[in-house]
């Protein structure tokens, strides 16, 4: 039986920012959001000629308030993950225990599993991150720079080798 391997380390708020962002968790940073900006910019564009062709100032006030809205769907998201990352970069150690079969993270607070059975899903991430997805959509992240480079190897295989990468 292979031995388990324990990391220890504390995530950045750079690093639960970058993980969070490129999760894909987090909905309207995507394709929905390009086509809600781009039909805002169509309203405003709208809005804009309307009001030089009509003298509407009500067009007018239509324009800044589409630009508006853009600016806040846009915007929303990212400073929602920044927030985020903010209040989970706490400076708490977490262990990771990697056994064969399961990972269990401690954080401290709570503990869980999570089985290495192809239920969830890894990437990734710049190099620099591996995160993985639960089946109930918990976020797992692994700063690369936490795995002594001897072992890094067994540890990225068994996370991959228990996940389906994504």
């Amino acid at each position: 039986m292979a031995a388990a391997i324990d990391l220890f380390y504390t995530l950045t708020e750079d690093e639960l920012y970058t993980a969070l962002k490129k999760s894909g968790l987090y909905k309207g940073t995507g394709k929905k959001m390009i086509i809600e900006d781009v039909l805002l910019v169509i309203f405003a564009v709208y809005f804009v000629f309307s009001f030089v062709t009509d003298h509407n100032v009500f067009m007018l006030i239509m324009a800044i308030i589409s630009v508006i809205f853009m600016e806040i769907l846009t915007l929303a998201p990212y400073l929602s993950m920044k927030k985020q990352a903010k209040l989970l970069a706490n400076g708490k150690p977490i262990k990771m225990h990697l056994l064969p079969q399961k990972m269990v993270m401690d954080d401290g607070e709570k503990k869980w599993d999570i089985k290495l059975n192809e239920s969830s899903s890894c990437r990734i991430i710049d190099d620099k991150l591996i995160t993985v997805i639960t089946p109930d959509k918990q976020l797992v992240i692994i700063p690369v720079r936490a795995i002594p480079r001897e072992i890094s190897y067994e540890v990225q295989s068994r996370i991959f080798d228990g996940t389906v990468e994504k």
